[in-house]
Parts: C-alpha cells; structure tokens; sequence
C-alpha cells in the first residue's frame, strides 16, 4: 500500500473528518492480512505520525481489494 492524501474538516461534535473517500488499493502485491489501525502523516513519505488507532472493525486484504475509508468516517480527536 502506499500512503493516501486526504483533507478534514471539523465537523459538529468538534471531531476532524475526512471530506472525502479514502482508498488504498486496490492490492496488485501479495495479501495484505489483517488490518486493525491506521495512521495519519503530515508526508507522503517520511514525516511525522499525527494520529494512529484501531479501526472500529479489522478487514482482511488479500490481492484485487481495495481498503475504502468513507467520507466522513475517519474521525480525529486531541485527547
């Protein structure tokens, strides 16, 4: 997989969303397995971290899936 641009706006519960559709894939490699997290970057490469956590539910990809993050699903907080 290869990191994804994405934008966000704050939304009315103070949260930060995704405006669009994120989407990783689809996988021409090997299976990617399990995945449970994910990670926001100030890069596209390298960079800093900004955010990591769970998935609200892991998916498995294998070779031709794609990982799609909805508009909107993607929901960041400073604890």
């Amino acid at each position: 997989y290869a990191r994804q641009s994405a934008t966000f706006t704050e939304d009315t519960n103070g949260l930060v969303d995704n405006d669009a559709d994120v989407v990783f894939g689809p996988n021409t490699g090997s299976n990617w397995g399990l995945v449970s997290h994910v990670s926001v970057w100030d890069a596209l490469t390298t960079g800093n971290c900004l955010f990591k956590g769970a998935l609200s539910s892991s998916v498995t990809i294998n070779v031709n899936d794609s990982l799609k993050i909805a508009a909107g699903a993607l929901d960041l907080s400073v604890d």
